[in-house]
């Protein structure tokens, strides 16, 4: 069983299931420069201001998981699911971080998808001193997930 939170993941062990309890949360690793792909600690963002862009059904998350890595979210900037980001909003973002002195406008990896190369290369100009950052993501098992891949391999030999 996958559960999200602890006291579900209680609820179930004090059930007495006979089936494995594993908790899934997703954990912030790192944040990785959008143009030139160098990655840095999230130690990095602590107590930097920063500007959140998201384009995903539920910015909150993802808002709350940066102001978790200890960012001081300045600035946030909310587009519809899915929005294909053009040149002139993508400067317009850039200029707003620009003048609220925000060094990094940090993004998800969803984001990044829709914000081709070549258009940051476009932009290069009119980063004026921003530098776009996509905060990446990852799951984490407890116990580890070295318990979960002993129980699918041993399920997988059957």
């Amino acid at each position: 069983l996958f559960c999200a939170s602890a006291s579900d993941c209680h609820s179930f062990s004090a059930a007495a299931s006979p089936l494995p309890v594993f908790r899934l949360t997703l954990a912030a690793s790192y944040s990785c420069g959008y143009a030139c792909r160098h990655c840095m600690s999230l130690a990095a963002l602590k107590g930097k201001r920063v500007a959140a862009l998201s384009g995903i059904a539920r910015p909150e998350a993802f808002e709350e998981t940066l102001r978790g890595c200890g960012g001081d979210m300045v600035l946030k900037i909310r587009v519809a699911d899915h929005h294909p980001y053009t040149v002139g909003e993508l400067i317009r973002f850039l200029a707003r971080c620009a003048r609220h002195g925000i060094p990094w406008l940090i993004t998800t990896s969803k984001d990044a998808i829709r914000i081709p190369p070549a258009l940051v290369q476009h932009l290069a100009p009119h980063l004026q001193g921003v530098e776009i950052l996509v905060l990446e993501i990852q799951l984490e098992f407890e116990p580890d997930e070295g318990e979960l891949l002993h129980r699918i391999d041993s399920l997988l030999a059957r």
